[in-house]
């Protein structure tokens, strides 16, 4: 099965929010936004164009302050991913999920708190990247879109975007709600930072799964 793009994974979603995580005495600080910008504005590019041949850099680092590894192609684009699958399954309907922002308007101090490992670790995003991320997600949810359209237009396929942002609105971290998106969660690890973060960290919640299950019956 040749390689994909499909959206957050595609242009560094991990390694660029644990960019812009931040504990006292631990990590780069605040301002990711000026670290990576570039990056992410080339593979958020990609998703429309599709990545040519040679490896390009993702945005943020990995757990371990490490470079996290090239996005490389060729490979198609999002647009090209989706006829492929309406080909496959004709007169099926293709409902492309999009992003929720992560973070809402209620910060202490000018920063989100977003998990914590025992009283030794705070873990936080600033107020400005928290702002940068949320733009980000209108970005990528904006090309999911656009790429949907496109390619509902060149196949004649029923394909539509289905946007979670108004259904978790009031509901992401530091939000006036109760929340719908896991904070930083944790596991431990075999070797140094003796934890590391859990795949669930920064994703919808159980509540959060099941508005969006709620959402997304309603396209049916």
């Amino acid at each position: 099965m040749s390689q994909r793009l499909v959206g957050g994974n595609d242009v560094g979603f991990d390694p660029l929010v644990t960019d812009c995580v931040y504990a006292t005495g631990w990590g780069k600080g605040p301002g990711c936004e000026t670290r990576d910008q570039s990056a992410l504005d080339q593979l958020m590019g990609f998703l429309t164009t599709g990545i040519p041949s040679g490896c390009y850099p993702k945005p943020g680092v990995t757990v371990s302050g490490g470079t996290p590894p090239p996005a490389c192609g060729p490979v198609e684009s999002l647009s090209q991913l989706y006829a492929s699958i309406v080909q496959t399954t004709p007169g099926a309907k293709l409902l492309v999920v999009g992003y929720p922002h992560l973070f809402g308007s209620s910060f202490r101090k000018g920063s989100c708190k977003v998990g914590a490992i025992g009283s030794a670790y705070h873990f936080y995003v600033s107020q400005g990247d928290a702002v940068w991320l949320n733009s980000e997600a209108d970005t990528l949810d904006g090309i999911i879109k656009q790429a949907a359209s496109s390619a509902a237009a060149a196949t004649g396929a029923d394909i539509e975007f289905v946007d979670p942002r108004t259904v978790f609105n009031t509901h992401s971290l530091c939000d006036t709600s109760k929340t719908w998106i896991n904070p930083l969660l944790f596991k431990p690890a075999t070797a140094w930072p003796p934890v590391t973060d859990k795949s669930e960290s920064f994703h919808p919640n159980v509540t959060g799964q099941n508005a969006l299950a709620t959402l997304i019956e309603g396209y049916a």
